[in-house]
């Protein structure tokens, strides 16, 4: 394992390039396909944030494009705490194989989670709500 002197200085993240990276991430199905699923989304969301990190390192961001091109589908919500896991363990010169591994075994869950929060949770809420009020206008509550 190396020690924190010997691992080159990266680009250090600002809050900006956090936000910038956020709102790409909405873009994120923007380039659905059936083969890598949102991979393609998902590697125009954080390219400015690989390209601050890895500055002059053309090969170092090669490598991590190409790693951000493999397969990936996960919930659009959950996709920004995603990547922003990604970032930080880029930004902090972790092994390549370190950073693919979290992205791999956490999008799946990270699924799971978001999508029974939206579809299960918010969702109905939401479409509960308008009747509830309407109902409530009708009777005369207000």
């Amino acid at each position: 394992m190396e020690s924190k002197e010997t691992k080159k200085q990266r680009g250090k993240l600002t809050q900006r390039d956090i936000t910038k990276m956020a709102v790409r991430s909405i873009f994120n199905q923007s380039a659905f396909n059936y083969e890598r699923m949102q991979a393609d989304g998902w590697t125009m969301a954080i390219l400015p944030t690989l390209k601050k990190v890895y500055q002059e390192d053309k090969d170092g961001l090669a490598k991590a494009m190409t790693a951000n091109l493999q397969f990936i589908n996960t919930n659009n919500y959950a996709a920004p705490f995603l990547m922003g896991l990604e970032a930080s363990l880029e930004e902090n010169n972790e092994k390549r194989s370190t950073i693919d591994g979290l992205r791999i075994a956490l999008f799946g869950p990270l699924a799971g989670i978001g999508d029974a929060i939206t579809w299960f949770t918010i969702l109905p809420i939401c479409q509960l709500l308008p009747g509830l009020l309407l109902h409530l206008l009708k009777v005369g509550a207000f």
